[in-house]
């Protein structure tokens, strides 16, 4: 069954929630919440404990209580359920995976004795996506491959090949196009080079082109990819390990029959492969060999091979900028608020920056179509006020002005251009953004991260599109006022190609930030 430990070790070094439970089949961790993990958890510079629960795991000694909006907007009703996080056995921390246990009321408690269905599991997410680091950084500092993703589940690192990290053959004078170590970096085509011997003929060179993608959850040190065709047919697919019940005779023998590469479905572990160094002697490179993360997957022919080789392309560079992820101390202070009535709205201000591979995102063409115009797409959220009501007095002796407007909570746009969203036809985890002749779909982990970041600003989601906003301003001055106008905070996601062309927007509009001007 379970062991425990206290919150306070996950705390310092978050990247042992990936260890697995030590005492499997059926056994977990449960999480105590500690003097330690509690002197964390401070407000009002240190002078009251803060009881908000912001980041994973969550302890078990502590009865929760779920807090959530329900009912229209304008009752304001809010529920709160009491209840208790256990971990899944057989699962690692880092899953977030949970049977949520009411704690109060005609179903408390749980049976332990009682089969768990998949059903019943709930997996408690935070959403994003990859922030960049130069590879120079990580020559410099090995351990830090180490580190977790900073932003919690569907999230990871870009590796940028920098001109420190390049390295040289012939005493310097040449660059060294050839990879030596991991970690790989993303903003260059790689090839994965190796030679084959035929009898009385001359070794037999093969390459293939392939990009390296990190592996989404996982620290750089666990040296999984996924590995993407970057030529030929197939281009833009994830290779695909084959399985052994795939397996061919011929002859009394049997052979792996390597499996087509298929578009990427990032949480399947047959299309997760491990890449490691392959050592002969300390002074001799061995090259590197590579292994399916599913126990029964036999990679492709040429990723089987021990000791292959690989080299950076020096034509195929994507210009990849720095991306830290989500500036918090920047969202918190709003823009500024000091522009004149006269503009609609204000400047934005970028508060976050991150980069999506194309697998994440559709255009409606072919993938290799796709990957000629963006390998990447850089996603910024920005902050603007925007003018949803204005007024202006006649001459009237008037102190008040009453606001009565409705809005739309949030709004995605293709080109410009208002879309629709297709809940009702979310096919391979992607949703898809149409107008007229257009569409563009993203992936479902996307677009749930987009809606988590919202809620965590505040955002009031729901069920209606548009929402009703009432309020009376009143005006303070002494000589009186000749116009007035409201307005509305509002955040967006802006996805941009390479090229720097804006292929799509999502706005949401919080409803809990509203300011007024006078003048």
């Amino acid at each position: 069954m379970y062991v425990t430990r206290p919150l306070s070790i996950y705390k310092k070094s978050p990247i042992t929630l990936s260890i697995p439970p030590p005492e499997a089949p059926y056994s977990g961790y449960l999480l105590s919440k500690d003097e330690e993990s509690e002197a964390e958890d401070t407000c009002c510079w240190g002078a009251w404990k803060n009881t908000r629960v912001r980041k994973l795991p969550f302890p078990q000694n502590k009865i929760l209580t779920v807090v959530h909006s329900s009912g229209s907007e304008e009752d304001g009703s809010v529920d709160r359920d009491k209840v208790l996080f256990i971990p899944v056995l057989d699962q690692p921390l880092s899953s977030n995976c949970y049977y949520v246990i009411r704690a109060k009321g005609k179903y408390k408690g749980y049976d332990p004795l009682k089969q768990t269905t998949k059903e019943e599991e709930i997996r408690v997410l935070r959403h994003k996506m990859y922030v960049t680091r130069p590879l120079s950084h990580y020559r410099q500092f090995p351990s830090s491959v180490s580190l977790p993703p900073p932003e919690g589940p569907n999230s990871g690192y870009l590796v940028i090949q920098d001109e420190e990290s390049v390295g040289t053959q012939c005493f310097g004078l040449c660059k060294d196009p050839y990879l030596k170590d991991l970690p790989f970096p993303q903003n260059k085509r790689l090839t994965i080079e190796y030679t084959t011997d035929v009898p009385e003929q001359s070794p037999m060179t093969h390459r293939y082109k392939v990009f390296l993608i990190p592996v989404l959850d996982q620290p750089l040190s666990s040296n999984r990819y996924y590995v993407i065709k970057a030529q030929g047919r197939h281009q833009g697919e994830a290779y695909t390990s084959s399985k052994e019940e795939d397996k061919v005779t011929c002859c009394f023998c049997s052979f792996v029959k390597d499996e087509k590469p298929r578009a990427l479905e990032h949480g399947d572990i047959y299309q997760q492969i491990e890449i490691t160094r392959k050592e002969i002697s300390c002074c001799e490179d061995g090259g590197f060999v590579a292994k399916s993360l599913a126990p029964d997957g036999f990679p492709p022919d040429f990723l089987r091979t021990k000791g292959w080789k690989i080299y950076a392309s020096t034509q195929h560079i994507y210009q990849l900028g720095e991306a830290q992820g989500l500036d918090t101390g920047l969202r918190t202070r709003l823009p500024q608020f000091n522009f004149p009535l006269s503009n609609t709205s204000s400047g934005s201000v970028v508060v976050g920056k991150w980069y999506c591979p194309f697998m994440f995102i559709k255009e409606g063409g072919k993938l290799k179509d796709q990957m000629k115009k963006s390998m990447f797409y850089e996603m910024t959220l920005e902050q603007k006020w925007e003018q949803i009501y204005v007024f202006e007095n006649n001459q009237s002796k008037t102190s008040s002005v009453a606001v009565d407007v409705v809005v739309q909570r949030d709004m995605a746009m293709i080109y410009g251009r208002e879309s629709v969203k297709d809940d009702t036809n979310v096919v391979d985890g992607v949703v898809w953004f149409r107008i007229g002749g257009l569409s563009v779909g993203l992936s479902l982990a996307i677009v749930e991260r987009m809606k988590w970041e919202q809620e965590r600003g505040g955002w009031i989601g729901g069920n209606e599109r548009q929402v009703r906003i009432k309020r009376v301003e009143k005006f303070g001055g002494e000589n009186g006022w000749r116009k007035f106008g409201c307005y509305i905070l509002v955040e967006r996601f802006c996805l941009k190609r390479m090229d720097g062309s804006l292929l799509f927007t999502y706005d949401f509009r919080h409803t809990h930030q509203i300011q007024s001007k006078w003048e």
